[in-house]
């Protein structure tokens, strides 16, 4: 019985020559789409959440809140990437997870405006990532063919 393992280790050069600054652009630009899809739908569960109620009477609502949404450039920490949703109000830790009332007697909900949208945009757009990893390591390993 004779065995052709050429074509294996063919596939196992083209696999390491995957590794390096293109592996890690390709990585940075993932996680910065995955980023600004988190803060589009923060945004927009803010908008929802916060800005569509109405306003208590003698009260003026800004827009700051809604503004101080941002993004940090995607860093590479050791082995990991990360990139960072942000509101920079110094309330917005108040409006996210609740607080309690001035008269310390009462709570008042979170609205959770990042945490649903890395929630959603974790387990909602996990099969389209999916995907674009797939199409990469075609492109990378196999030259664009599917065989």
């Amino acid at each position: 019985m004779s065995v052709n393992v050429s074509q294996l280790k063919n596939f196992s050069q083209r696999l390491e020559s995957l590794t390096g600054e293109e592996k890690d652009k390709f990585i940075a630009d993932t996680c910065n789409e995955i980023g600004n899809r988190v803060l589009a739908k923060t945004i927009k569960n803010t908008r929802e959440r916060i800005y569509q109620k109405p306003e208590p009477k003698g009260y003026k609502r800004t827009q700051n809140f809604l503004r101080g949404w941002a993004q940090k450039p995607v860093n590479k920490k050791g082995s990991k990437f990360v990139s960072e949703v942000f509101n920079d109000v110094g309330y917005s830790t108040y409006l996210e997870y609740g607080h309690r009332t001035r008269d310390h007697k009462g709570w008042v909900e979170g609205k959770f405006m990042l945490t649903d949208a890395t929630f959603d945009v974790i387990h909602q757009d996990n099969p389209e990532m999916a995907k674009k990893l797939k199409q990469y390591v075609r492109e990378k390993v196999n030259g664009g063919n599917r065989n």
